[in-house]
């Protein structure tokens, strides 16, 4: 595994993706911060919602410069297009939509800084 330095944000730790990231982030030696809406038992968290601007700006503003930002924070609708509840389709676009150009708009990179955007393969929805 080739070695990390410095600070690594990452969104969503709480499901395995971002749990993963977060231990492989610690075995290479960088410093990984988790921002998601549960802290984190093994490093530094921030408690942040990444849909909401005004909690997740100064979430990142926190953190100082960053050399990685993995964003795995989403989720997703069950059900018929149909059958779905505005507001439910309203959260899904709001997490992971507009939570990743926030999470891109806030965070500090440092030059040469890695970005990671993540998607799922399981479709939420059945036409």
């Amino acid at each position: 595994m080739p070695s990390l330095d410095g600070t690594f944000a990452v969104t969503g730790e709480a499901g395995g993706i971002g749990a993963a990231c977060i231990d492989a982030i610690r075995k290479a030696g960088g410093s990984p911060v988790s921002i998601d809406r549960v802290e984190h038992p093994v490093c530094p968290s921030l408690i942040a919602d990444v849909a909401d601007e005004a909690d997740l700006a100064p979430a990142l503003a926190r953190i100082g410069p960053l050399a990685g930002l993995i964003f795995v924070a989403g989720t997703n609708a069950r059900g018929r297009v149909e059958d779905l509840p505005w507001e439910e389709w309203r959260r899904v676009m709001a997490v992971n939509v507009r939570g990743m150009m926030l999470a891109l708009k806030h965070a500090r990179l440092s030059d040469g800084a890695g970005v990671v955007l993540t998607s799922s393969v399981s479709g939420p929805y059945r036409l």
